[in-house]
């Protein structure tokens, strides 16, 4: 019989696809509401008191736009309405739904390898990655479960972009490697981000220079934008801008995060997981410290999801040593969004290559 090459993507972080019952996007974000923040910033930026007034504001607008998929004091999903897009079977039941998302990111990945291996023999795995990688493990155990049995193998094909790269190595690391042949890693969060250990550690930085070089790498082809972009910074427009920003943030922090950060963004396990090791116990101490009884289920959790982020090194290695193929390409070279400390960076403007 012809050898079936089973290939299931596991995509990377998904804001667009947590959506209501009814379909309607979950995660919605008003560009006026924040456009005339920032103009009133632009005018309060002299006073204490008119800067404070914007920090107050903008947090209170961070918070309606995360609030729909905020996670409640335990890290389960506020609102039980609120889920992920999820394709059940292979891309032979689902390649209608796949179309219609455009040739953007991993749907282009599906489009290839359904051309190359058979829309039969390619899943597309898609999760809520607000939850912990203990869960998210088990979910991709039983999408590799459930397609070994649809086609007939014993062993899959995992190309994981992002934040699939960890959940792809949590699978490793909580249900070890024998049914996997491969795993090819494109920029792979298996490592975390610098700007999830940054921002948890309230490590937000605005600098001139990342923005240009940012502009510069997303705006090539925009030669007025990036004229005036150099003119602005030579003039020391933007020097100013990131000095008011950067004063408000830190004068602000503590209460961003009693506002909207600690309960909005720190309940999500999934962001927890992608916080490098090294800066994992500094955050929880940035985030939590001296509130850590209020959230007793969630200190258990994180504790998990500390163990598992401790041993990505380990678990790559012992998947190598157990024979899984392991490829890792990074081929990103745009500049990181210029608002934390490490982003002077090449990235695909969220995760460092």
């Amino acid at each position: 019989a012809e050898k079936v090459t089973l290939v299931i993507i596991v995509r990377g972080i998904d804001f667009a696809g947590l959506s209501y019952s009814d379909g309607t996007k979950a995660l919605q974000v008003n560009a006026g509401d924040i456009m005339g923040l920032l103009f009133k910033g632009f005018w309060g930026s002299l006073t204490l008191n008119g800067k404070e007034t914007v920090a107050d504001g903008l947090f209170e607008v961070a918070k309606g736009v995360f609030l729909p998929i905020a996670c409640d004091k335990e890290g389960n999903s506020l609102d039980p309405n609120v889920s992920m897009v999820q394709y059940k079977g292979s891309m032979a039941e689902n390649m209608d739904k796949v179309y219609a998302l455009g040739d953007g990111g991993e749907e282009g990945i599906v489009k290839t390898a359904v051309e190359k291996y058979g829309a039969e023999n390619v899943y597309f795995f898609t999760y809520d990655w607000r939850k912990a990688p203990v869960q998210l493990a088990e979910e991709l155990n039983e999408y590799v479960e459930t397609a070994k049995s649809n086609n007939g193998v014993d062993k899959v094909n995992i190309i994981c972009a992002s934040m699939g790269g960890m959940v792809t190595t949590a699978y490793m690391y909580y249900y070890g490697y024998d049914s996997i042949n491969s795993a090819v890693y494109l920029s792979g969060a298996q490592n975390g981000t610098y700007v999830c250990g940054d921002a948890l550690n309230g490590r937000i930085v605005f600098e001139s220079d990342t923005l240009v070089s940012l502009v510069s790498s997303v705006a090539a082809d925009n030669l007025l934008l990036r004229v005036f972009m150099v003119i602005f910074n030579s003039l020391g427009v933007l020097d100013f801008i990131t000095f008011v920003a950067n004063d408000t943030v830190t004068n602000s922090f503590d209460r961003a995060n009693d506002v909207m950060l600690r309960d909005c963004l720190g309940t999500m396990c999934g962001f927890w997981a992608l916080c490098p090791d090294v800066d994992f116990d500094s955050a929880r101490e940035t985030i939590f410290g001296g509130h850590e009884d209020e959230y007793p289920v969630l200190m258990e959790k994180l504790d998990g999801v500390r163990s598992f982020v401790m041993s990505t090194e380990d678990t790559l290695k012992g998947a190598m040593e157990s024979g899984v193929k392991l490829s890792f390409v990074s081929n990103y070279n745009i500049g990181l969004v210029p608002v934390y400390e490490r982003a002077n960076l090449n990235g695909d403007m969220v995760l460092e290559s």
